[in-house]
């Protein structure tokens, strides 16, 4: 898709004939706080966890077993392509 055909595209015309909609400013403060709290709670949880974050063992042991597995299907999957061919 190029940018002519976004141009052209009746979808997004209708799109932007909209008009906008706004929220009442008891329905934004709301939303607002609700948004507050959720950002709150994220941050709390992000700073309880620099205790993960400190061992290196924990960082390291899921990329250490994802590439043994890679390694494992790899060495099979040319095991198997050898004998398929007679090597």
């Amino acid at each position: 898709m190029t940018h002519d055909d976004l141009r052209a595209d009746p979808l997004l015309h209708a799109l932007g004939a909209l008009p906008p909609d706004d929220i009442e400013p008891a329905q934004a403060a709301d939303l607002r706080s609700r948004c507050h709290v959720a950002l709150a709670r994220r941050r709390w949880r992000h700073a309880a966890a620099p205790a993960m974050r400190a061992v290196p063992l924990v960082r390291l042991l899921e990329p250490a077993l994802i590439g043994g597995a890679c390694v494992a299907f790899l060495s099979e999957v040319i095991r198997r392509a050898a004998a398929l061919y007679g090597f």
